[in-house]
């Protein structure tokens, strides 16, 4: 219940030292205690398959979800050097349900072969935040999934030969996004006042659709081969609009607000970040026989996937063309030694042997930043690991 009031940096205009819109002066600071945060998550679920025939089941589920989130924060605005003055806590309570199911056909094609259909529904809770510049609550809408799939599972060649086939079609509502505007050079690198400002919003739709293989192939005692490819289309569809209401909690500037809405309509057909394509893994491992000396077993990994944005907030439009990263293939390769008893092992490895730089995301400047940020996957990377077991 109680925090330190630290000064913050002024960021956008304050309610109580300035009309919005309006810069604040440097005889002014802007005092927030750490916010106290509280999530309570309650569940109940189960699930059943039930033979209709020998070879037909039916399988289904239910789950019940239920969310509260409370925030209680204190902010202020007093004179430079001043103590910090007392005042009652600003707080919010948001509380989320939701019935989701799960229903399907499972059909026996052989003995090791079985056929399913399935749809399932799922849901993730909405957003509460608390923007101290504004000194105000804000949040998006839960979103929801509904899911389709139609697959294969199955066995061959004395179970040499494991093969899984799987295509799917995802459908989110509201999905929850988050938005940004910048209407003045370096608005929000340079912390200029009125420049910049973010919030999070829901994008209407969502499309995921595409189709999975997997296959593990036994080719003789010592050899091992799998194989594991993925097509994707994710693609957002007509974002809608935002609520006025909404964006006058964030910002009562025009402009910011015209660019708010700018940004949030470039989801219309933009393709989800971090959503390649394509994606193929192909696996294999060899083991040799030491006798007395144990077990040697060497495996490499080759790794592929065309080209993505990584973008999480970026420049005006949600794929910004700086954050592609593109299409890549990395190796990995991995030795593992094991003493008959098994009681402990011995690995080295070395990981992305190419020293492929492979970007995870980008993020344009935040407030307070001179440039955007991005996060790189592991360099070239190589070891030893001794694993005992007692």
């Amino acid at each position: 219940d109680q925090a330190e009031v630290l000064p913050f940096p002024p960021f956008l205009s304050d309610p109580i030292c300035e009309p919005l819109g309006t810069p604040i002066p440097e005889t002014c600071d802007v005092l927030t205690a750490k916010p106290v945060n509280s999530v309570t998550s309650r569940s109940l679920f189960g699930q059943f398959r039930y033979p209709l025939t020998d070879r037909l089941r039916a399988v289904g589920g239910l789950r019940y979800s239920y969310d509260r989130k409370k925030i209680a924060a204190y902010s202020a605005t007093v004179p430079t050097g001043a103590a910090a003055p007392g005042g009652a806590t600003n707080s919010d309570t948001r509380d989320w349900d939701k019935v989701t199911y799960r229903a399907g056909l499972e059909y026996d094609l052989t003995p090791k072969a079985m056929l399913y259909i399935l749809q399932s529904t799922g849901y993730k809770s909405g957003t509460l935040l608390y923007d101290d510049r504004l000194m105000q609550f804000d949040g998006a809408d839960p979103q929801t999934l509904t899911q389709n799939t139609i697959g294969i599972k199955s066995r061959w060649f004395d179970n040499r030969l494991k093969a899984n086939f799987e295509l799917f079609d995802s459908s989110y509502d509201n999905y929850q996004v988050t938005i940004q505007a910048d209407i003045v050079t370096g608005g929000c690198a340079g912390n200029i006042s009125g420049g910049c400002v973010t919030g999070e919003g829901n994008v209407k739709t969502l499309t995921s659709r595409g189709f999975d293989v997997d296959l593990d192939y036994r080719l003789s005692e010592s050899d091992r081969i799998s194989f594991s490819a993925g097509y994707l289309e994710a693609q957002f569809g007509d974002p809608g609009t935002l609520d006025q209401a909404y964006l006058d909690t964030l910002t009562t500037i025009p402009a910011l607000q015209e660019a708010l809405q700018t940004y949030f309509n470039s989801y219309d057909g933009a393709t989800l970040q971090n959503s390649p394509k394509w994606t193929a893994n192909l696996t294999y491992e060899h083991s040799f026989n030491l006798g007395r000396n144990g077990q040697l077993n060497w495996r490499t990994h080759v790794l592929y996937k065309s080209d993505y944005y990584t973008n999480y907030m970026g420049g005006s439009t949600i794929n910004d063309a700086v954050s592609v990263q593109p299409s890549y293939t990395t190796y990995d390769t991995y030795l593992t030694w094991a003493p008959l008893d098994q009681n402990y092992t011995v690995s080295a490895y070395i990981k992305n042997i190419s020293n492929y730089p492979v970007m995870t995301n980008y993020s344009a400047a935040a407030p307070g930043q001179a440039a955007g940020t991005v996060d790189l996957d592991l360099p070239r990377t190589y070891g030893v690991t001794i694993s005992a077991r007692f």
